[in-house]
């Protein structure tokens, strides 16, 4: 059992890490023009000095560093002779610091870092979409070295199998993320995040994630979509272990060191006894970090228009969502024979039966937090709403 774990910008948090063998690497990010997952806006800014700090600090704990460079899009400047420069210009400095892995979501920049630094070994981001066996095929003979899968196949065991016996490149899932199965803004939202997180592009100021609110709102109004979306509980690791995926995903950058170390205990010992949304990216009031201040003073007109926007997700979730993970014992095996992607979930029903055993949610609060919903994103679409 391996694990890759978030790296939130707290030196404290390696320190913590020590002390779990299970844990490979972690991965983390300074600002560039390529950018990554998450929006700067809602991300602790850290520097390239303090990356530094922390690669050798990972290394003293033999952990691994990965630099996330997994943008979706670049608005075409990376065939710019300027674009292009600095890309080199960033891959030079993790191949000089000893940064151990780099993980991309655009094949051209997989290729170029393989040509021009072969000691960086290569992660396809989850970002890339690989959702078959044949998408997984070509970007391991671009020279992937490991594939991070779309948590959409999470429970796609048969295609799981099929995967991992058609490349040679590791597989990694991702272990905890809370993402609405086969969502709508599963293309849209990554792009979203990439270009507020490049520190050219002016939505690292502040950045109004529509897709976060459309998803909230989903999983308020129906819990149905808790049960559904691809988690794995710490006690079903094995099932994955036993196919042969190499590594799991830990989530996410925006949570507090004291949060992301209970989730790695959790995973670490197999089990959880309680509350299953306390280990998921489920946005809960205790594990948010603070807004970055840094990235927010040069709009102040807008300040109290994001802030409201970024706490809309915390207001919904302060009331707890709560999923008895022991009601969940054996949940899994009901996956290895049905085919969801093939199916439809109004027809099946086994999702809705567990939620009514298994997710209870506190409706006072989150029939307000509907209703902030409604407002925020009635404003957003008429466009009454804009930055």
């Amino acid at each position: 059992m391996r694990f890759s774990v978030a790296m939130n910008g707290d030196e404290a948090l390696l320190e913590g890490l020590s002390r779990h063998p299970e844990v490979d690497g972690v991965y983390g990010i300074s600002t560039s023009i390529v950018g990554g997952g998450r929006s700067a806006f809602g991300c602790v800014t850290v520097s390239r000095e303090r990356v530094e700090k922390q690669v050798a600090l990972a290394h003293k704990h033999n952990i691994k560093f990965n630099y996330l460079l997994n943008a979706t899009c670049l608005n075409n400047t990376e065939y710019t002779k300027e674009t292009y420069a600095e890309i080199v210009e960033i891959l030079e400095w993790a191949d000089r610091t000893g940064i151990d892995w780099i993980t991309v979501a655009i094949p051209y920049l997989l290729q170029v870092a393989k040509e021009r630094f072969p000691r960086l070994k290569v992660s396809v981001s989850s970002f890339a979409n690989t959702e078959s066996v044949q998408r997984a095929k070509q970007f391991n003979d671009l020279g992937a070295d490991e594939i991070t899968l779309r948590e959409n196949v999470n429970r796609d065991f048969k295609l799981l199998e099929q995967l991992r016996k058609s490349v040679s490149c590791e597989l990694q899932v991702i272990a905890n993320h809370s993402c609405l199965y086969w969502c709508p803004f599963q293309t849209y939202h990554p792009n979203l995040m990439s270009h507020s997180s490049q520190m050219r592009n002016r939505s690292t100021k502040g950045v109004v994630d529509y897709c976060i609110l459309s998803c909230s709102k989903a999983k308020i109004t129906n819990p149905e979509e808790f049960i559904k979306s691809r988690w794995i509980r710490p006690e079903d690791l094995r099932h994955y272990e036993d196919i042969g995926i190499d590594k799991f995903k830990i989530v996410d950058r925006t949570k507090t060191t004291e949060w992301l170390l209970k989730v790695v205990e959790a995973y670490s010992s197999r089990r959880w006894d309680g509350n299953l949304a306390d280990l998921l990216n489920i946005q809960q009031v205790q594990s948010n970090i603070p807004m970055n201040r840094d990235l927010v003073e040069p709009l102040p007109e807008n300040i109290q228009t994001i802030r409201a926007l970024r706490n809309v997700g915390t207001t919904l979730f302060s009331a707890r969502v709560h999923i008895d993970n022991s009601a969940l014992d054996g949940f899994i095996d009901f996956f290895k024979k049905k085919d969801c992607r093939a199916s439809s979930c109004d027809e099946c029903g086994y999702c809705r039966k567990l939620t009514g055993k298994a997710v209870t949610v506190e409706r006072e609060v989150s029939e307000a937090a509907r209703l902030k919903h409604k407002e925020i994103l009635g404003d957003l679409i008429s466009g009454k709403l804009s930055l």
